[in-house]
């Protein structure tokens, strides 16, 4: 086995494996000693970890811990699709009530002043604000 790398030594082949992504079997139940190559798992990792550094949430504030980056991203994640939400419903309301205006509904107008709010209809102001 040494024959062509007489200088080496398991160890040093240990590594070589280690290095090319290779990992020692360790799990208990099948106890093959053997070797199993991971397919690039540590690049992936590091891709999303670079992905979270870029998007600055895996820093000090995080901890620099993934689980917490990723945590933050889905809160921020969640706090934007309930803003689209708000702005949705906001958009449909305010649609809604141009489409009644357009049919000469005459919703109440509220507008406020110095001294008050005065309600006017928009059939009253011909439209206008």
């Amino acid at each position: 086995m040494n024959d062509e790398y007489p200088h080496q030594t398991a160890d040093w082949f240990a590594d070589l494996l280690i290095r090319n992504g290779w990992v020692r079997c360790d799990i208990p139940a099948c106890n093959c000693g053997s070797w199993h190559h991971r397919y690039g798992l540590p690049e992936r990792w590091d891709e999303v970890k670079e992905l979270l550094q870029d998007a600055d949430v895996l820093n000090n504030d995080t901890g620099n811990l993934v689980q917490r980056a990723l945590e933050l991203v889905i809160s921020q994640r969640d706090a934007a699709r309930a803003d689209r939400d708000r702005w949705k419903e906001a958009a449909e309301m305010l649609d809604g009530f141009y489409a009644a205006w357009k049919l000469g509904a005459g919703y109440e107008l509220l507008r406020a002043h110095s001294d008050g709010i005065e309600a006017r209809t928009l059939a009253e102001t011909g439209g206008k604000t």
